[in-house]
């Protein structure tokens, strides 16, 4: 399964990747809206286990 060009999904199961699938879309979304505040970045870096530890880039 994948869920973007970058990423190819090699979960257990089928919630499990529902559960990126959401976690990368309200990625998506946030990203959008601070970059509309004027901030360079937004990334969240993950771990080969699927935690996901938001880390933000600020420009000042």
């Amino acid at each position: 399964m994948t869920i973007d060009n970058d990423f190819v999904w090699r979960g257990e199961t089928e919630k499990e990747f529902q559960a990126l699938s959401e976690v990368l879309q309200l990625k998506s979304l946030l990203q959008k809206h601070v970059e509309a505040l004027g901030f360079d970045a937004f990334a969240f870096f993950g771990s080969a286990s699927g935690a996901f530890y938001p880390t933000a880039y600020f420009s000042l």
